[in-house]
This record gives C-alpha cells, structure tokens and sequence, in this order.
C-alpha cells in the first residue's frame, strides 16, 4: 500500500494560477511547490486555508473596501442566461483594464459579499452580472 507524503512548504509558494497560467477558482489559492494555500490576492504569501489573504493583503483589501457595496434590485440582471452574460463582462474588462481574471472576479465576489461563486445559485450570479 502506498501513503501519499504530504509536500513540506519550501518557502517559494507560488500559485498554480502564475505559474501555470490556469484560470480555474482553486489555481488561484493552490500552491504549486507544496501542499499548502498560498494568498488569494497576491498569489505569493503562503495563508492557512483556501481562499484566504496574507496579512498585508487583507490589510490592503480591508482600506479599499469597507464593506460591500449594496445592491439595489433594479440593479440585478434580468436578462437571460446570467452566467454566459457575466462570463462576457469579465472577459470585456479583463480585455479593458489589462488586469487579471483572478483579479475581476475577486473583486466583483467582494462587492457582491461571497467569498466564491462556485456552485452559486442563479440569483448570485444575477447580481454579479
């Protein structure tokens, strides 16, 4: 029988995300060179647990956003089929900002107050868009 032996952190953590190029949610928290999570914003910093910050990004993130922005209901997508439509407005502002994927999708997660929109239900991602 063979036992897996966890990967000790070196040190260099890296995510999947920068080092592969993989846009996936978990590339952005996996590290590559261990078994551990490095930070979500930076990508660099090893953290405890998935999707969490390092400190000196939380303390970045906590000046910038307060709290989430409130969301008026006519402001809620109606249209049909929410999740293509949201898909087509990150890659339009990924194209127009120059900024990253990882970092569009963070950002509209803390604006809508999720941590993730994996497996969310319709009426979040309705908000996103």
């Amino acid at each position: 029988m063979v036992h897996y032996v966890p990967r000790p952190c070196t040190g260099q953590c890296i995510s999947q995300e920068r080092a592969w190029g993989r846009e996936a949610d978990s590339a952005s928290s996996l590290c590559v060179t261990c078994d551990g999570y490095v930070c979500l914003a930076c990508g660099k910093a090893e953290v405890g647990g998935i999707f969490d910050f390092c400190g000196r990004c939380a303390a970045f993130e906590s000046e910038i956003d307060q709290e989430p922005d409130a969301v008026w209901d006519d402001e809620i997508d109606t249209g049909p089929e929410p999740r293509m439509r949201l898909t087509a407005m990150v890659n339009q502002l990924v194209a127009a900002t120059g900024t990253t994927h990882r970092d569009v999708n963070a950002r509209i997660n803390r604006t809508i107050g999720v941590h993730t929109r994996v497996g969310a239900d319709e009426q979040v991602i309705r908000r996103a868009a």
